[in-house]
Protein backbone atom coordinates (compact mmCIF):
# COMPACT_ATOMS: atom_id res chain seq x y z
CA UNK A 1 0.00 0.00 0.00
CA UNK A 2 0.93 3.31 -0.34
CA UNK A 3 2.76 5.13 2.29
CA UNK A 4 0.17 7.98 3.56
CA UNK A 5 2.87 10.11 5.45
CA UNK A 6 2.47 13.14 4.15
CA UNK A 7 4.07 14.94 6.69
CA UNK A 8 7.20 13.88 5.11
CA UNK A 9 7.27 15.47 1.71
CA UNK A 10 5.67 18.35 3.08
CA UNK A 11 7.52 21.58 2.22
CA UNK A 12 8.46 24.43 5.39
CA UNK A 13 7.20 27.25 6.01
CA UNK A 14 10.53 28.59 5.68
CA UNK A 15 10.84 27.06 2.07
CA UNK A 16 7.56 28.96 1.28
CA UNK A 17 8.79 32.14 1.82
CA UNK A 18 12.04 31.55 0.21
CA UNK A 19 10.50 29.99 -3.12
CA UNK A 20 7.85 32.92 -2.94
CA UNK A 21 10.89 35.61 -2.46
CA UNK A 22 12.35 33.80 -5.19
CA UNK A 23 9.42 33.83 -7.42
CA UNK A 24 9.15 37.89 -6.43
CA UNK A 25 12.89 38.49 -7.39
CA UNK A 26 12.34 36.64 -10.54
CA UNK A 27 9.47 38.42 -11.42
CA UNK A 28 11.06 41.84 -10.27
CA UNK A 29 14.28 40.68 -12.41
CA UNK A 30 11.84 39.68 -15.55
CA UNK A 31 10.07 43.43 -14.73
CA UNK A 32 13.36 45.02 -14.41
CA UNK A 33 14.75 43.16 -17.73
CA UNK A 34 11.10 44.37 -19.38
CA UNK A 35 11.46 47.77 -18.21
CA UNK A 36 14.67 47.89 -19.45
CA UNK A 37 13.84 46.80 -22.74
CA UNK A 38 11.54 49.14 -23.29
CA UNK A 39 13.69 52.26 -22.37
CA UNK A 40 16.24 51.06 -24.84
CA UNK A 41 13.13 50.78 -27.47
CA UNK A 42 11.98 54.54 -26.07
CA UNK A 43 15.44 55.77 -26.64
CA UNK A 44 15.53 54.19 -30.06
CA UNK A 45 12.54 55.58 -30.85
CA UNK A 46 13.35 59.05 -29.46
CA UNK A 47 16.29 58.92 -31.08
CA UNK A 48 14.36 58.28 -34.72
CA UNK A 49 12.21 61.25 -33.63
CA UNK A 50 15.11 63.84 -32.93
CA UNK A 51 16.26 62.59 -36.60
CA UNK A 52 13.12 62.81 -38.06
CA UNK A 53 12.62 66.22 -36.21
CA UNK A 54 16.13 67.29 -37.97
CA UNK A 55 14.88 66.03 -41.33
CA UNK A 56 11.66 67.74 -41.10
CA UNK A 57 13.41 70.87 -40.32
CA UNK A 58 16.15 70.90 -43.38
CA UNK A 59 13.23 70.11 -45.58
CA UNK A 60 11.11 73.00 -44.26
CA UNK A 61 14.03 74.86 -44.78
CA UNK A 62 15.12 73.61 -47.94
CA UNK A 63 11.24 74.15 -49.20
CA UNK A 64 11.29 77.49 -47.54
CA UNK A 65 14.63 78.55 -49.76
CA UNK A 66 12.66 76.92 -52.95
CA UNK A 67 9.98 78.64 -52.70
CA UNK A 68 11.87 82.06 -52.00
CA UNK A 69 13.99 81.19 -55.14
CA UNK A 70 10.79 80.74 -57.30
CA UNK A 71 9.36 83.93 -55.76
CA UNK A 72 12.31 85.51 -56.82
CA UNK A 73 12.82 84.14 -60.27
CA UNK A 74 9.01 84.40 -60.65
CA UNK A 75 9.54 89.01 -59.71
CA UNK A 76 12.22 88.79 -62.36
CA UNK A 77 10.34 87.13 -65.13
CA UNK A 78 6.79 89.43 -64.32
CA UNK A 79 9.77 92.78 -64.41
CA UNK A 80 11.23 90.98 -67.57
CA UNK A 81 7.87 90.81 -69.23
CA UNK A 82 7.09 94.78 -67.96
CA UNK A 83 10.77 95.72 -69.18
CA UNK A 84 9.79 94.17 -72.55
CA UNK A 85 6.45 95.24 -72.48
CA UNK A 86 8.02 98.51 -71.98
CA UNK A 87 10.38 98.39 -74.64
CA UNK A 88 7.83 96.96 -77.21
CA UNK A 89 5.98 100.33 -76.63
CA UNK A 90 8.96 102.18 -76.57
CA UNK A 91 9.74 100.60 -79.46
CA UNK A 92 5.98 101.37 -81.50
CA UNK A 93 6.84 105.21 -80.24
CA UNK A 94 10.03 105.00 -81.63
CA UNK A 95 8.71 103.60 -85.05
CA UNK A 96 6.80 105.75 -85.28
CA UNK A 97 8.22 108.82 -84.63
CA UNK A 98 11.10 107.52 -87.64
CA UNK A 99 8.00 107.19 -89.68
CA UNK A 100 7.12 110.80 -88.90
CA UNK A 101 10.56 111.73 -89.52
CA UNK A 102 10.83 110.10 -92.53
CA UNK A 103 7.78 111.59 -94.03
CA UNK A 104 8.93 115.18 -93.36
CA UNK A 105 12.28 113.99 -94.70
CA UNK A 106 10.43 113.25 -98.30
CA UNK A 107 8.59 116.22 -97.98
CA UNK A 108 11.76 118.60 -97.09
CA UNK A 109 13.45 116.92 -99.84
CA UNK A 110 10.20 117.60 -102.52
CA UNK A 111 10.78 121.27 -101.41
CA UNK A 112 14.02 121.26 -101.71
CA UNK A 113 14.12 119.55 -105.02
CA UNK A 114 11.28 121.62 -106.53
CA UNK A 115 13.82 124.93 -105.03
CA UNK A 116 16.46 123.39 -107.13
CA UNK A 117 14.68 123.52 -109.92
CA UNK A 118 13.27 126.91 -109.29
CA UNK A 119 16.53 128.02 -108.85
CA UNK A 120 17.28 126.41 -111.72
CA UNK A 121 15.37 127.93 -114.03
CA UNK A 122 15.95 131.46 -112.46
CA UNK A 123 19.49 130.66 -112.82
CA UNK A 124 18.43 129.98 -116.95
CA UNK A 125 16.60 133.32 -116.83
CA UNK A 126 19.04 135.23 -115.17
CA UNK A 127 21.97 133.96 -117.74
CA UNK A 128 19.50 134.34 -120.94
CA UNK A 129 19.07 137.90 -119.12
CA UNK A 130 22.78 138.41 -119.32
CA UNK A 131 23.54 137.35 -122.36
CA UNK A 132 20.73 139.65 -124.07
CA UNK A 133 22.67 142.63 -122.16
CA UNK A 134 26.01 141.26 -123.65
CA UNK A 135 24.07 140.84 -127.24
CA UNK A 136 22.89 144.77 -126.59
CA UNK A 137 26.50 146.49 -125.32
CA UNK A 138 27.84 144.64 -127.87
CA UNK A 139 25.78 146.50 -130.52
CA UNK A 140 25.67 149.61 -129.23
CA UNK A 141 28.48 152.30 -130.93
CA UNK A 142 31.50 153.45 -129.03
CA UNK A 143 30.27 156.86 -128.96
CA UNK A 144 27.37 155.33 -127.13
CA UNK A 145 29.20 153.37 -124.94
CA UNK A 146 31.27 156.53 -123.85
CA UNK A 147 27.85 158.00 -122.71
CA UNK A 148 27.45 155.83 -120.16
CA UNK A 149 28.07 156.14 -116.28
CA UNK A 150 32.04 155.01 -115.93
CA UNK A 151 30.65 152.29 -112.97
CA UNK A 152 27.72 151.29 -115.67
CA UNK A 153 30.24 151.13 -118.50
CA UNK A 154 32.71 148.95 -116.58
CA UNK A 155 29.86 146.27 -115.69
CA UNK A 156 28.30 145.89 -118.71
CA UNK A 157 32.23 145.01 -120.23
CA UNK A 158 32.30 142.31 -117.70
CA UNK A 159 28.83 141.14 -118.50
CA UNK A 160 30.39 141.03 -121.89
CA UNK A 161 33.22 139.30 -121.35
CA UNK A 162 31.26 136.64 -119.35
CA UNK A 163 28.78 135.88 -121.81
CA UNK A 164 30.21 135.91 -125.13
CA UNK A 165 27.87 134.29 -127.85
Amino acid sequence: MKNLNRSRNQVSPQQVEYFNQGRILQENEDLRKQVDHAWQQFEAVNAQGEELQKAVEEATAIAHREQQEKQTLMQRLQDAIASRNSMRGRLGNMTAQRNKMFQALKTNIDRLTEAHQRISQLQQEYDSDMAEFARVYREITPEQRRALPPKLRRLLEQVARDYRE
